[in-house]
């Protein structure tokens, strides 16, 4: 009898824990392992639980039938989850990092995600007191991802962020501010935007700790779903600077290009700012 209660609770924690995480990672849009986003997670594990425990006093001996049942139930409630993460890890177009001279390197290709999120992770934790740099690039992807990369990389204690390649969109442009040394690579422009999923936009500016005050925050971050606000390496050094003519006049024309911004695919051809 103690075997079977001992059993139950272990499989119940081990349950519970796994669907946890797994939603939080996959539909969380605030931050990873947040206390509300535990809380309402864990409420319908804690209820299998409750329902478990009556029914053991019902079984009284047949605590095997009790386990039988919540077996059943947890197997039913994961199997959106375990769907979910085979889709995820498997069919999308998953932006991938490596390490090289001293240097973690997204790739070009692909959209940033929880994937990208457990690679970067590995890279972390085997090149220990290695990692010098990081150079980001890509379309863009999950925010969410996107800012548990940007804290790994400020624990780590990594300063240097590099934008390069062809673009340097959304969830790009949130990785590139981990680091308190930030340039970026020839002409290249990257792209603001505010957090997207389906129908439904947010500006999150906590996303940009270290970067510009919420004043130019709330002005850059305006543009939806694929539209951007392009700056590149002159433009976000005078909104870094001290205000001047220049910085003002440059504040007022992104103002109006991104109040709907220009879509991705435009950016290259994007002329600059008149300022």
């Amino acid at each position: 009898m103690k075997k079977d209660w001992l059993f139950l609770l272990l499989n119940i924690a081990i349950s519970t824990i796994s669907i946890s995480l797994t939603l939080i990672l996959l539909h969380s849009e605030e931050r990873l392992l947040s206390p509300s986003n535990l809380l309402t997670l864990l409420l319908p594990s804690l209820a299998f639980f409750v329902l478990c425990l009556g029914l053991v006093k019902i079984f009284k001996s047949q605590t095997s039938g009790a386990w039988i049942l919540f077996s059943c139930s947890i197997f039913i409630f994961s199997i959106p989850c375990i769907q979910a993460v085979f889709i995820n890890l498997s069919f999308n177009n998953n932006q991938s990092v490596e390490y090289k001279d001293n240097t973690i390197i997204f790739s070009e290709d692909g959209n940033t995600s929880i994937y990208t999120a457990v690679q970067m992770k590995w890279l972390l934790w085997n090149h220990k007191g290695e990692i010098e740099q990081v150079k980001v690039t890509g379309p863009g992807g999950n925010t969410t991802a996107a800012n548990y990369i940007k804290s790994k990389l400020k624990e780590a204690g990594i300063k240097n962020t590099i934008a390069y390649g062809n673009q340097c969109n959304s969830s790009c442009t949130v990785i590139w501010t981990a680091g308190k040394n930030r340039t970026i690579v020839n002409n290249l422009r990257l792209g603001f935007h505010k957090s997207c999923i389906d129908d439904y936009c947010d500006r999150k500016n906590y996303l940009y700790e270290g970067f510009l005050n919420e004043y130019l925050l709330n002005i850059i971050i305006n543009p939806e779903f694929d539209n951007v606000c392009p700056l590149n390496k002159k433009d976000i050094s005078i909104l870094e600077g001290n205000d001047t003519n220049e910085k003002t006049s440059l504040v007022n024309d992104i103002r109006d290009t991104c109040k709907k911004g220009i879509p991705s695919k435009k950016v290259k051809g994007f002329k600059g700012y008149n300022y």
